[in-house]
């Protein structure tokens, strides 16, 4: 995403803070909101079907599932916009988070049903991920 698209979508969810310093202009985003996509890899035997990934949205997310074309969306806890879509055989993520909305409680529970799910999504650990994205940022 280049910077010009993503301060647009910034403002538009009202996540950015101008603040003019004499002749200068800084963009101040609020460390407590994260906008962040990532795609991942489905292992082997994963099938690449968005009503599997549904079933594994409703496994983690005890919370109302919507459909937008081949997209699904989800909130729940800090997450404030989950969007999940499968592109090829790769599993696509956007989250939208907002660690004002809870306590360190309901943080540390969004977190860990974020990474059930995606275990669930596509078989492999958290551990397993950090490996494949450093090796992939490594090519």
């Amino acid at each position: 995403m280049r910077i010009t698209e993503f301060i647009n979508v910034a403002q538009n969810q009202k996540l950015l803070k101008w603040v003019t310093i004499p002749e200068y202009l800084f963009v101040l985003i609020a460390i407590c909101y994260t906008i962040a996509m990532q795609e991942y890899k489905l292992k082997r035997g994963f099938s690449p079907d968005i009503e599997r990934i549904y079933e594994e949205i409703e496994k983690s997310f005890p919370s109302e599932i919507r459909r937008e074309e081949d997209k699904l969306l989800v909130s729940y806890g800090v997450i404030t916009e989950l969007s999940v879509y499968m592109d090829g055989k790769k599993l696509v993520v956007d989250t939208v988070t907002d660690a004002t909305l809870g306590d360190d409680e309901m943080i540390l529970d969004t977190n860990k049903r974020f990474r059930d799910f995606l275990l669930l999504a596509t078989g492999y650990t958290a551990k397993e991920r950090l490996k494949q994205a450093k090796k992939a940022v490594s090519k």
